[in-house]
């Protein structure tokens, strides 16, 4: 039996874990978006093949978490974190150079920088979420707004993966996890978490 000391470093530790995979996840995005920015500069099959290239790396990590029942829930979030900004980036960069190219229509506030489409694909990941009405409830508007079909369907696209490929790992991860009691506490206990 462990005493509340012991759980509460073993909480702060997960967290701390937890948060160090969303900074690497973050760090990975950052990364991805400079290939993107040297790919735009050479010609947009470059970038559109870099996007298959990221989408692809995207979905088989957010795939692992699925393969993995017994992983800790920060490698899940960093995973699953690595997926959504890696996704977002590719999808922005998508739309960013539909835009520059005169091959979509959206509505951009001056000055027009591909950061701007990253932060259309964060808010529509966040708008994803169900029930929740994270920006109506805050009263934030999407800081892009797509204009017809062609501008829309990297969007979609995006949608769809992120709810095909990585609420679906979560989901499925979570249902393989060991039941717990109405107190919250596992009825089997959590040493990965305990590990110093």
């Amino acid at each position: 039996m462990t005493t509340f000391l012991e759980r509460a470093k073993a909480a702060v530790n997960g967290a701390q874990r937890t948060a160090g995979a969303i900074v690497g996840a973050g760090l990975i995005a950052g990364v991805v978006r400079e290939l993107f920015d040297v790919a735009t500069r050479l010609h947009w099959i470059v970038v559109a093949l870099l996007a298959v290239v990221v989408v692809w790396i995207a979905v088989w990590a957010a795939r692992q978490v699925k393969k993995a029942p017994s992983a800790r829930l920060s490698d899940v979030v960093g995973l699953l974190a690595f997926g959504v900004l890696t996704l977002a980036v590719a999808g922005a960069w998508v739309s960013f150079t539909l835009y520059q190219a005169h091959l979509a229509t959206y509505e951009v506030p001056n000055p027009v920088v591909a950061g701007r489409f990253v932060d259309l694909y964060m808010y529509t990941f966040f708008d994803l979420i169900p029930s929740v009405h994270v920006w109506e409830t805050l009263g934030v508007k999407s800081p892009i707004v797509a204009k017809g079909v062609v501008a829309g369907l990297p969007l979609l696209a995006f949608k769809v993966v992120v709810l095909w490929a990585v609420f679906a790992a979560f989901i499925s991860w979570q249902k393989q996890q060991p039941a717990t009691s109405a107190s919250g506490v596992s009825a089997v206990p959590d040493v990965r978490e305990a590990r110093v």
